[in-house]
């Protein structure tokens, strides 16, 4: 998929208003709260890194594309359908520390194109 800054910029105004565009509701709001919020649960164990062609340490022996078991040091407890909130870490800091709680994030194409709202 491609999509434009002005194209982001609408899916931002769109999750913004929660599910609706000039004043239809274009996704229930309830679909809207079940998912703008972490699903991936904090507790679920981190993988081990791929070293030399073994399979990862991870719970579906599966790994992730474009190399390593892990993308990122957040990711449990804080990310659910494609969205990124900002919750408390298992290290006890928030994922953006200078940002209010309710903050959430959609990251596409390798975080190079974001759309944060507080």
């Amino acid at each position: 998929m491609v999509a434009s800054p002005r194209d982001f910029g609408r899916l931002g105004w769109l999750w913004l208003n929660r599910g609706r565009w000039r004043g239809v509701e274009v996704v229930a709001e309830q679909l809207f709260e079940a998912n703008v919020r972490p699903q991936v649960p904090r507790e679920l164990p981190r993988a081990l890194p791929v070293a030399n062609g073994t399979k990862p340490d991870d719970y579906l022996r599966a790994g992730s594309y474009g190399g390593g078991a892990n993308q990122t040091p957040h990711g449990p407890g804080v990310y659910g359908f494609n969205f990124w909130c900002n919750e408390t870490m298992a290290s006890g800091e928030r994922v953006w520390p200078g940002a209010p709680a309710d903050t959430y994030q959609a990251d596409g194409l390798w975080n190079r194109d974001t759309v944060t709202f507080f």
